[in-house]
């Protein structure tokens, strides 16, 4: 759980020498790793970051409370997949559904 929250706050400031939600330079967990070294991972990972930071600055509380907690269960399913890439693709796109749901239904989104 700490590494989950260590992400999560990591998200605005990813950089160049990462995926968008935590640094590679860092990265030491089998998934994290799995992910920097995969690019289809790694613009999955940015995606996500990026939907999940458009829900956080556009939405009320009690969504991003909800949204954080979906998260949270979101990495520590991450974390069962440890390398296995078709795990990380498979929940990574589930997210990335889930998130672009929650997006289209504030009325943030681009409905993509």
């Amino acid at each position: 759980m700490r590494i989950g929250l260590v992400v999560l706050a990591m998200l605005p400031f990813a950089g160049p020498a990462a995926a968008q939600s935590f640094f590679c330079n860092n990265a030491q967990s089998q998934e994290e790793l799995a992910i920097c070294g995969n690019p289809h991972l790694g613009a999955l990972d940015d995606e996500m970051s990026a939907l999940y930071t458009d829900i956080e600055k556009n939405s009320a509380e009690n969504v991003r409370s909800d949204v954080l907690t979906e998260q949270r269960a979101f990495l520590d399913e991450r974390s069962n997949c440890g390398g296995d890439v078709p795990c990380l693709t498979a929940l990574y796109e589930g997210r990335i559904a889930a998130l672009k749901k929650t997006r289209d239904a504030l009325g943030s989104g681009s409905g993509d």
